[in-house]
């Protein structure tokens, strides 16, 4: 079942607050801090980076490239939000691999990402096609979207089990400012069946 969430955003941070509370938290691509700084407000121990040095200060983490970048120790949890998009396709991989050596056995990561085969993007695609544009998935600097069965293949096989994954995001802007039920949709989220088509993917993720 479909709820109605402000962004995309806030599904994360519900997410991260129902997962069991630990100690230590490492926040890769840290951005102006929105999860950083929610996770300190929920008692974790957080360290992380941001490649831009202005965000860095916000969030409180190291300056640092994520492919360049370690927590001073292992840590319960991973967060890596709306990270792997940016990044080319041959750095994905091994990206995976460094989160899952930072992580304890049974420790957690929670990742989020758009996925390149949604309704949303279908349509998308298609209207930015009739205006004669190239579709930038609502980001010039999202380099490398992945269909959402690569991407669960790349967690698995950097040693992770998927234990949720929740979709947000069913209804693209054009219709959501036409009719009240897509209005609803538009920042839904959903852990069922549904989730699989949404526009952008969570991933709740077991170290094994």
């Amino acid at each position: 079942m479909a709820t109605g969430v402000g962004d995309s955003s806030a599904s994360i941070l519900k997410v991260l607050a129902a997962l069991p509370k630990l100690s230590t938290a490492a926040d890769v691509g840290s951005g102006n801090g929105r999860i950083s700084n929610h996770l300190r407000k929920l008692g974790w121990n957080v360290s992380g980076c941001e490649i831009n040095p202005e965000l860095a200060l916000l969030a409180e983490v190291d300056h640092a490239d994520a492919r360049r970048w370690q927590p001073p120790h292992t840590v319960d949890l991973v967060t890596c939000i709306e990270l792997i998009e940016h990044l080319p396709p041959e750095d994905q991989p091994p990206l995976l691999r460094q989160l899952r050596s930072w992580l304890r056995t049974d420790g957690i990561l929670v990742l989020s990402s758009p996925q390149r085969h949604s309704p949303v993007a279908f349509w998308d695609r298609l209207e930015a096609r009739h205006k004669g544009m190239e579709y930038d998935w609502w980001d010039p600097t999202h380099i490398s979207v992945l269909p959402r069965r690569r991407l669960e293949a790349l967690l698995t096989g950097a040693g992770f089990d998927i234990l949720n994954r929740c979709g947000v995001c069913f209804a693209p802007d054009a219709f959501a400012v036409r009719s009240r039920t897509c209005r609803r949709l538009r920042y839904a989220s959903s852990t069922g069946m549904m989730a699989r088509y949404g526009w952008n993917l969570i991933y709740t993720c077991r170290a094994v």
